[in-house]
């Protein structure tokens, strides 16, 4: 997830992939491609309603479903530690790092694929109140199940 240890304030990011381009009710950091910054006090859904966080589009994206994942933060004592990725029982999975998951904690480096052939996005974690301080990221594997 992130090091807390520093005392830092963490951010999460999450980047579309290329050709994806969401549209989203997030805050936008000034990056490109578009980059997204995932809020403390609540979760994030992504799908292809248009009411979602971050919606993809429904005609370039027709095998996401309609609320596909949920990104939710984790807190310990009132301190965000990082996020979790959620798949709400969608038609065609959620993958973390090209592997299907249920529940994934989030890692800087990690990618997030909203179905096998569906939009991917990248989770990036943020020390401090800049969004140019980006952690080195280190993608992991889920385990096989």
């Amino acid at each position: 997830m992130g090091d807390t240890s520093s005392g830092t304030l963490l951010q999460g990011l999450l980047r579309a992939i290329a050709p994806n381009q969401p549209r989203s009710l997030l805050p936008r950091v000034a990056l490109d491609p578009p980059t997204f910054l995932l809020p403390h006090d609540r979760s994030i859904l992504l799908g292809r309603d248009p009411g979602c966080h971050v919606a993809v589009d429904a005609e370039a994206y027709p095998i996401v479903s309609r609320h596909h994942a949920l990104l939710e933060p984790l807190r310990e004592f009132g301190t965000i530690l990082g996020w979790r990725a959620i798949d709400r029982q969608s038609a065609n999975g959620t993958l973390i790092n090209g592997k299907p998951i249920r529940v994934w904690d989030l890692h800087s480096g990690d990618r997030l694929q909203l179905g096998q052939d569906g939009p991917e996005f990248l989770y990036t974690c943020v020390s401090g109140d800049s969004p140019t301080q980006i952690e080195k990221p280190q993608p992991r594997t889920p385990p096989q199940g």
